[in-house]
């Protein structure tokens, strides 16, 4: 029996799509977890800030300072030496390491370092509340590093599973999980962006304490609009690394389809899909030219969709005169059959000829035309008591050799009409358009006055039309 790789496809994806919806709630969970860890520890230093200096000690403020300073300075200092080594470790294990704002942050570490009794008690402060913040940045991007390079590797898993079963074996891309997860997208790559994103947030905690300290205001207020703060920064990483995620699916995709020496690929948008995926449901595109964000998942943040291997699996009309004979017996033995039903009956798609030449169809001229199964089980259902077989199976005459085109009635673009007489008192329409690079048949069956009223309303409607064979037609009788 030969496979029909769509559903093959859509059905494999299914459960992929449940594994990766899993793994991106366990990176949500890890992120949530960092951010409020780190949202504690800020609390908790500004909560010692006030408690260290308050004279409760029977000692002067003076000697109290002196002492809070020490205490703090010593803390500072062992937080910068563990960050330090931390990044040189990054270093030495080949890490990506280099942004600019990173080395700022060794730099200014080692200042702090060298400043000691001469730091304030609000720059101490300060300085820990950033050593926080540098350490929740490290902190995401180890924990988005880790997640990108394992969805690297599970979709090498899962793309060798579905191109063994479709070519009998597989070749392994050569592009390493590092390459694709470190890839620019939009002009920069995901670490910048965290980088970038930290900066402001370290910004908006450091005018806030300052302001907080120096005008003497409360700090429940300020705990509340940093934990904001932090609720928002905690937003972005999420939908950051869900929408970088979706980024190095496609793009080892295309180092797997590549490596495997597929031509073109199909979009398979999720299920539910928003309306800026579902126009790219199904339409296949140049290996050579995908790119995501353009042509290739995701189209926007948080998108889910994927793609698969696209090949010509269209069926030949030998098959189509088949499989309708076969679904004609089923209704026969089963009339109410659902269109669910019927539709399984039938492959992806079939091949019913090549389109009729002529100006008005422009380049679309002897172009292959198919039928998507969907479309069989609907007419066979919806009208099964006025369509014979015979009739069904002259469908390739009427794109072969109509005897009425036109361009489409309602005026969309690479839309036509077809339509020509199959038997006495008996007329077949089509309306044919292009979807993804596919020329998709669908139709209708009609009586001749029916027919002629019809093509009066679509005369009177379109600017080009050709009565190819005047003789079949009576359209100016009522």
């Amino acid at each position: 029996m030969t496979i029909d790789l769509s559903k093959y496809w859509k059905e494999r994806y299914e459960a992929e799509e449940k594994r990766r919806a899993k793994s991106d709630e366990e990176l949500e969970r890890q992120l949530d977890a960092i951010y409020k860890q780190h949202i504690a520890e800020i609390q908790k230093e500004i909560d010692a800030f006030w408690q260290r200096y308050a004279d409760k000690n029977g000692i002067t403020k003076l000697e109290a300072k002196k002492q809070a300073d020490n205490l703090d300075m010593d803390v500072v200092s062992y937080k910068a030496k563990q960050l330090v080594a931390r990044a040189e470790k990054w270093r030495k294990e080949g890490r990506k390491v280099t942004q600019k704002d990173f080395t700022k942050a060794e730099n200014d570490l080692m200042k702090l370092y060298n400043l000691k009794m001469k730091t304030s008690r609000l720059e101490v402060l300060q300085a820990n509340l950033k050593l926080h913040q540098y350490e929740l940045a490290m902190n995401e991007l180890e924990a988005t590093e880790r997640h990108l390079i394992e969805a690297v590797r599970q979709e090498n898993l899962y793309s060798s599973g579905i191109l063994k079963d479709t070519l009998g074996s597989y070749q392994t891309s050569k592009t390493s999980a590092e390459t694709i997860a470190y890839a620019n997208f939009h002009g920069s790559n995901w670490s910048t962006k965290i980088w970038e994103r930290q900066h402001i947030l370290r910004e908006v905690v450091r005018k806030s304490v300052a302001d907080t300290i120096l005008r003497g205001k409360g700090t429940q207020l300020l705990i509340k609009q940093l934990e904001k703060e932090f609720k928002v920064s905690y937003g972005y990483a999420r939908r950051l690394a869900v929408t970088e995620t979706a980024r190095v699916y496609s793009e080892a995709q295309k180092a797997n389809y590549k490596a495997n020496d597929f031509e073109y690929y199909e979009i398979l948008a999720e299920s539910g899909a928003c309306n800026i995926c579902k126009p790219y449901d199904s339409k296949h595109y140049k290996v050579d030219d995908m790119a995501p964000g353009h042509n290739a998942p995701p189209f926007h943040p948080n998108c889910k969709c994927t793609t698969v291997p696209y090949v010509d699996r269209t069926a030949s009309y030998s098959e189509f005169k088949e499989d309708v004979s076969n679904a004609f017996d089923f209704l026969g033995k089963k009339p109410n059959a659902t269109k669910k039903e019927i539709q399984k009956l039938f492959k992806n798609s079939y091949n019913v000829g090549k389109l009729f030449e002529h100006k008005i169809f422009g380049e679309y001229s002897g172009k292959n035309v198919v039928i998507p199964d969907h479309m069989i089980a609907y007419a066979l259902t919806a009208h099964q008591n006025q369509i014979v077989l015979d009739e069904f199976l002259k469908i390739k005459e009427v794109v072969k050799n109509p005897d009425f085109i036109s361009e489409d009635i309602r005026g969309h673009k690479n839309t036509f009409l077809l339509n020509k007489k199959i038997s006495d008192n008996r007329f077949l329409e089509a309306g044919i358009e292009d979807k993804g690079g596919q020329f998709v048949f669908h139709f209708m069956l009609r009586g001749e006055k029916k027919n002629n009223k019809r093509l009066r309303k679509i005369i009177d409607k379109v600017k080009k039309y050709d009565i190819v064979n005047q003789k079949v037609y009576n359209i100016g009788e009522e």
